[in-house]
């Protein structure tokens, strides 16, 4: 059973109106699901390339400290754990970000982008990042910059 956001009354799902107070009933759930459902599917890619991602970048940090350990070079330990660290991080925080629907998701996964290289990459995956429905479902609003500063549309 559902309830009439009007006058609290139960209504079954296959009405249109409420029958207690005549007001016109609004399903969220099937448009909610299939833009969700889109939303989803536009950020697969960005998913899987920020997984592979962290995956080489982390294979690279380990082979890179491992080296420097093992031949005592320790200045080169702290420079490739500040580096490599740091590109795991964003790697990391984007695939949260992405996974708990949180707005920096965007961001962060367009510095993914640039960081695994590859124009083709950014040709193919930036305008998902640019989608209205991607937005909705991250909760990301776009900041509109004053007239004549930057000029976007």
């Amino acid at each position: 059973m559902y309830s009439c956001s009007n006058c609290n009354s139960d209504v079954s799902s296959d009405q249109t109106h409420c029958t207690k107070c005549g007001a016109k009933l609004i399903w969220k759930g099937a448009e909610t699901n299939d833009s969700t459902k889109d939303a989803k599917r536009q950020l697969v890619g960005i998913t899987i390339i920020t997984i592979l991602g962290i995956l080489i970048y982390g294979a690279i940090w380990i082979a890179s400290v491992a080296d420097s350990i093992m031949f005592g070079e320790i200045g080169y330990f702290f420079a490739y754990t500040l580096l490599f660290g740091g590109i795991l991080a964003i790697h990391i925080m984007g695939l949260i970000g992405l996974v708990k629907r949180k707005r920096y998701a965007v961001v962060l996964s367009r510095i993914v982008l640039v960081l695994s290289g590859g124009l083709i990459w950014l040709i193919m995956l930036w305008p998902r990042l640019s989608n209205p429905i991607v937005h909705a479902y991250l909760n990301y609003k776009p900041e509109k910059y004053p007239k004549g500063v930057i000029d976007i549309d």
